[in-house]
């Protein structure tokens, strides 16, 4: 019995063993290794694992779920401002869905618009709310149902819809009459407040300590606030297109009901191509995407069937609120698979320089100087040649150094002066003042000061000489034993 606990002790041992050093230490970062693809698939496995622990992602999940639930309402009413404020029904859905029937031969006894497609006219609807405005109405409850997937669903008159709530008081905010100044700067400030929580998490996992400038985040955003609604109505006339086109393509049809679900992918992966301050790689991006679209759909098939079949569970303790937590557990998992895509697309894309990411902490003073001095060296080259500026994550790969570190010898040049940030997606690196003003040993000094003194040590008198020479780096000091230095000193 002792000898058998020893082994799995033993056994225990060499599995921790393997994943903290041995799986990393085969081949040369960046060479092709016998079994390549089963030891990337085992190191990317550990970076998520190492990743989802040290990254906190449940509890980034967690304040993203509480961000959206503020946020969703003034992101709704912004979304049905713009359609009600520039009649998108009318002047783009119509449009769009026009061209598309004409470019794919759809029927023309197809129905066309949301006139006709609106839903049915209550008996004591006044003739001046049909028309435009009943075809905005519809196209805004078909919005909502696209953006909100399938997670909006009936409910009985015991239960309370959380869904249909949010949509209600969006839908009564978005009236121009009722969306005063105040109201305007609430609505956006909350959902930038909302993109601002997204691009930070981002970062976190990405590594990235530099954010975009304010200038940029604020144009960024608008455009992305401006441009969301043209563009979710534009896909949703390609989905009804596609819908009545179906009808044509006889047992080939099932094909087109996984378009919503590539719609899903491809948004994902834009997010993590786009988001992080820092150059993700498209087929990793879209790996990322891929996987969390679909576990993200299977999450939200699963929310529908509980919703139908195991909410009365819940309605005997929360009476009718009963979907509200089961509304708040889908935000928090939703939020959980779209981190958990981020670090995957990470994993994937830094697998080859990870062992050295490993050893960067411990990395010598010596490495620092090396490698500060082959970066302001880089810097120079590339501006003397009249070439684009140093980006870290190419240089890194390159030169086969640390992604991570590379970036924080970059960060104590740039605070020492001696390199500058230019305003470039990702940042790039180029001199902060003339080459010719710049020694050696500046690039050295910068990365020697690097941080902040805890105590007065250097302020010391009896230190003040020696400790000069030292930063002149003083041959005489350099070359002096410890033993005449010390009777120097306490002469």
């Amino acid at each position: 019995m002792k000898e058998y606990v020893q082994r799995l002790v033993d056994a225990f041992e060499r599995g921790r063993r393997f994943v903290a050093h041995d799986v990393w230490q085969i081949g040369q970062p960046g060479e092709e290794i016998p079994h390549g693809f089963v030891i990337k698939q085992v190191r990317v496995v550990i970076l998520l694992v190492q990743g989802l622990i040290k990254d906190a992602l449940l509890l980034r999940a967690a304040a993203l779920t509480f961000a959206t639930i503020l946020s969703i309402i003034p992101i709704l009413v912004l979304m049905f401002y713009f359609v009600e404020r520039f009649d998108l029904a009318d002047r783009v859905y119509q449009r769009v869905y026009t061209f598309l029937s004409e470019k794919l031969d759809v029927p023309d006894d197809a129905p066309r618009g949301y006139t006709a497609n609106a839903v049915g006219t209550d008996a004591d609807e006044s003739p001046a709310e049909n028309g435009a405005a009943r075809s905005n109405r519809a196209l805004i409850e078909d919005l909502a149902r696209l953006v909100l997937q399938e997670v909006d669903q009936p409910s009985d008159d015991t239960q309370s819809n959380p869904i249909k709530v949010f949509v209600e008081y969006a839908e009564k905010g978005a009236n121009p009459h009722a969306l005063t100044l105040a109201g305007i700067v609430f609505v956006v400030a909350t959902t930038f407040g909302l993109m601002t929580n997204i691009e930070n998490s981002f970062n976190s996992i990405w590594g990235m300590k530099r954010t975009r400038s304010w200038y940029r985040i604020f144009t960024d955003y608008t455009i992305i606030v401006l441009l969301l609604p043209f563009l979710l109505v534009g896909v949703l006339a390609l989905i009804t297109v596609l819908k009545v086109k179906a009808a044509q393509l006889g047992p080939f049809a099932f094909l087109l009901r996984a378009i919503p679900y590539g719609v899903t992918v491809l948004a994902f992966a834009s997010l993590y191509h786009v988001v992080p301050n820092t150059r993700v790689k498209i087929r990793y991006a879209l790996l990322g995407g891929v996987v969390a679209g679909i576990l993200w759909s299977f999450l939200s098939l699963a929310y529908v069937y509980y919703a139908r079949f195991g909410l009365p569970r819940y309605s005997l303790i929360y009476g009718t609120l009963a979907q509200f937590p089961l509304l708040l557990i889908w935000v928090y998992l939703s939020w959980t698979i779209v981190l958990f895509g981020a670090e995957l697309s990470f994993a994937y894309q830094n697998e080859k320089t990870f062992s050295m990411e490993r050893l960067a902490a411990d990395a010598s003073h010596a490495y620092r100087e090396a490698l500060g001095l082959r970066a302001m060296v880089e810097i120079g080259r590339r501006f003397d040649q009249g070439i684009a500026g140093l980006a870290p994550a190419k240089a890194a790969e390159a030169w086969r150094v640390p992604t991570r570190l590379l970036n924080d010898t970059l960060d104590q040049l740039e605070e020492a002066g001696l390199v500058a940030v230019c305003a470039t997606e990702p940042p790039t690196y180029q001199p902060g003042r003339s080459l010719d003003k710049v020694t050696v040993n500046d690039v050295l000094r910068a990365l020697r000061e690097a941080g902040r003194d805890p105590s007065v040590l250097r302020a010391d008198a009896a230190y003040g000489e020696v400790l000069q020479k030292l930063q002149s780096s003083d041959p005489s000091l350099l070359q002096s034993s410890i033993s005449a230095l010390a009777a120097r000193m306490h002469a």
